[in-house]
């Protein structure tokens, strides 16, 4: 198989552990997985993807869990493991960045308030249009694949029309988590500044999850519900 014609989302739902040589790259592979792998990879890169595939194929692992899972199930998963966390996450995080802004006062730590500010509201409106409609919408369609309930003929192309709204929101939130760590390892602040670095810390923890949880929306949980969609109507 030349990994270098795969899409990049293709080669990350096969197996995550190839989400961080993109990382490592500053590929937005949670939101640009519909580019080939070629397009923004070296040959260097396209070999070390390779090796990783390899080993995938070697121990039959190549598929990923969440690819075969039912959709319902996924957007409970979703909801549980991910939305829940990063709810309860947003504000302890923002006493930590309003309190790093409050005792440095450096121009690095305001721009920091200011993107995670802008950052957290993109989140929540995420958050509120999945859970008020697209994953009510997704569970009805699959009530319908089953026979069970039916999806009401005005929603028709819905999800695909929602789901473009929100990874339009996904990309603004990983474009505020790169400009955030970028003025972080700028930043002047002192290496003793124990809170200012613990608080960068955390919000690189966070990053870790929402880009995962994004993932598994933009990559798996979005495609695969558009064609269910197609396919009911």
């Amino acid at each position: 198989m030349d990994i270098g014609y795969c899409t990049i989302s293709d080669v990350v739902v096969a197996d995550y552990r190839t989400a961080v040589i993109f990382r490592k790259c500053n590929i937005n592979f949670s939101c640009d997985g519909n580019r080939l792998v070629k397009e923004v990879c070296d040959e260097r890169l396209q070999k070390e993807l390779s090796l990783i595939f390899e080993c995938s194929f070697s121990k039959d692992t190549l598929a990923s869990d969440y690819v075969v899972w039912p959709l319902d199930v996924l957007v409970q998963h979703i909801r549980k493991r991910y939305h829940s966390s990063i709810l309860t996450r947003i504000p302890i995080l923002a006493s930590y960045v309003e309190k790093v802004f409050e005792i440095n006062g450096a121009y690095n730590s305001g721009r920091i308030r200011r993107l995670f500010e802008c950052l957290t509201d993109s989140l929540r409106a995420c958050l509120k249009y999945e859970e008020s409609g697209l994953f009510p919408y997704i569970v009805a369609m699959c009530d319908q694949e089953k026979r069970v309930g039916l999806v009401n003929q005005a929603f028709a192309c819905y999800g695909e029309k929602i789901t473009s709204k929100i990874t339009w929101k996904h990309r603004f939130c990983i474009e505020c988590f790169n400009k955030i760590g970028k003025l972080s390892k700028d930043s002047l602040v002192s290496e003793h500044d124990n809170l200012y670095h613990l608080t960068c810390a955390l919000l690189e923890v966070f990053e870790e999850e929402v880009t995962f949880c994004i993932h598994l929306e933009n990559n798996i949980l979005f495609p695969r519900s558009i064609e269910l969609e197609a396919m009911l109507w």
